[in-house]
C-alpha cells in the first residue's frame, strides 16, 4: 500500500519536508498546497512530478494523510479539516498556539482512530538518541542539571516569539530525555524581552527548579554566533550535545563529581572534590533527523503505531511552554 500524501505549505520548512517525503519508500507526495503563487510556482520548478495547488480542501478527497508546515496559527482550522476528512496528519511544532485547540484535535484523533503526529525534529535525531541511551543505562548517575542553549540571527519572527519557536524544541528534547516528570516542575522562573519587534519577545532564559534537579533554557534570535547545544550533569557523568559540530557532536565527560563533604576540618575539606576524568567521543551513526522523522510517520500509519511524538506528547510540550511563555509575556515591556 502507498501512502498518498499532501504536503500544506512551502516557505521555511516546507521545501525540507517535500525534499524527504518525496524519497520516502512506501509514500507518494501527490500534492504541494500553497495560497501564495510565487511558493506554488517555485514548488513547481523544483517538483515537476507533483501537482502545486492553492486550495487545501480540493486535494483531501484523493490522499490518505496531510502533513502541516503553515504558520503556528494555522494549525488548527487545518488539522481539524484533515481530521474531520478522514486523514492522518502530521504537524510541524508547535502543534498549535494553545493546549485547548490542541486538546481537542486530540479527541479528535482518537474518536476517529488517526495518526496525529507532531514534528519535533531534534527528538529524531541519532545523536539525541545516543543521549537518551545513556540516560536509560543509567550511565550518568544521579541527574544534576540539564542546560540547553539555543540562539542565532537568521530572521526575525512575528507570527510566535522565541519561547514558542526555539524554547519548543529544547523542551520537546526534555521531555524525551526525562519523560513526563519534565511536566513537574517545582518552580518555573522565565523573563524575556522584545528589542526589535513589539510584543514578539526575541531573547528569553528559563529556569526549572525540581527540587532534585534543574533544568535552564537559554534562548534568542540576535546572536551573531549560531548555537545549539546541549548539556546534562550527572554525579558520574557529563554528556554534552553540539548541534553545530560537523562530527563528534556528542561528547561524555568522565567527570565525577564527589561530596558534599561534611563538618570541614581544614580549608581543602571546604572543596567538593571532582575527578576530571577523561573526555569520549563516541561513534554514533547518524542519518538525517528529518529522514527518520518521515519514515516514522508512515511506519505509524501502515503498522497503526504509536508516534513517539504523538498528540499526547505534545499537548505535555505545550502546556510547558505556556507556562513558560506567560511568566516571560509578564515580565516584558509589551
Amino acid at each position: 500500500m502507498t501512502i498518498r500524501l499532501a504536503l500544506v505549505g512551502y516557505g521555511y520548512w516546507g521545501p525540507n519536508l517535500a525534499r524527504n517525503f518525496s524519497r520516502i519508500k512506501g509514500a507518494e507526495l501527490r500534492y504541494i498546497v500553497d495560497l501564495d503563487a510565487k511558493k506554488r510556482g517555485r514548488a513547481a520548478e523544483e517538483y515537476p512530478f507533483i501537482k502545486v495547488v492553492a486550495s487545501f480542501e480540493e486535494v483531501l478527497p484523493d490522499v490518505d494523510a496531510v502533513i502541516i508546515a503553515t504558520p503556528p496559527k494555522t494549525h488548527f482550522a487545518l488539522a481539524k479539516l484533515a481530521l474531520n476528512a478522514g486523514k492522518h496528519v502530521l504537524i510541524e511544532k508547535p502543534v498549535t498556539t494553545n493546549v485547548e485547540d490542541a486538546k481537542e484535535l486530540a479527541k479528535l484523533a482518537q474518536e476517529k482512530k488517526l495518526t496525529l503526529m507532531i514534528d519535533y525534529i531534534f527528538i529524531y535525531g541519532d545523536y539525541v538518541r545516543y543521549l537518551k541511551g545513556l540516560l536509560d543505562k543509567g550511565e550518568l548517575g544521579t541527574l544534576h542539571a540539564f542546560q540547553f542553549q539555543r540562539q542565532a540571527i537568521e530572521f526575525l519572527r512575528r507570527d510566535v516569539n522565541v519561547v514558542e519557536d526555539l524554547m519548543t524544541h529544547d523542551v520537546s528534547m526534555l521531555f524525551y530525555l526525562l519523560g513526563e516528570k519534565a511536566a513537574k516542575p517545582r518552580k518555573i522562573t522565565a523573563v524575556g524581552k522584545s528589542h526589535f519587534i513589539k510584543g514578539v519577545e526575541d531573547e528569553a532564559i528559563a529556569y526549572l527548579d525540581y527540587g532534585d534537579m534543574t533544568v535552564t533554557l537559554i534562548v534568542s534570535s540576535l546572536s551573531p554566533v549560531k548555537m545549539r547545544k546541549v548539556m546534562i550533569l550527572g554525579d558520574k557523568k557529563m554528556a554534552e550535545f553540539d548541534d553545530m559540530k560537523v562530527a563528534g557532536k556528542v561528547e561524555v565527560h568522565e567527570k565525577e563529581i564527589k561530596g558534599p563533604l561534611e563538618a570541614p576540618a581544614n580549608y581543602w575539606d571546604f572543596i567538593v572534590q571532582c575527578n576530571p576524568g577523561s573526555t569520549i567521543i563516541p561513534y554514533v551513526k547518524a542519518r538525517e533527523p528529518l529522514a527518520n522523522m518521515a519514515s516514522h510517520f508512515i511506519d505509524c500509519i501502515e503498522k497503526g503505531k504509536k508516534p513517539d511524538t504523538d498528540i499526547s506528547f505534545g499537548l505535555l510540550v505545550t502546556d510547558l511552554i505556556e507556562r513558560i511563555n506567560a511568566q516571560v509575556k509578564g515580565s516584558a515591556p509589551q
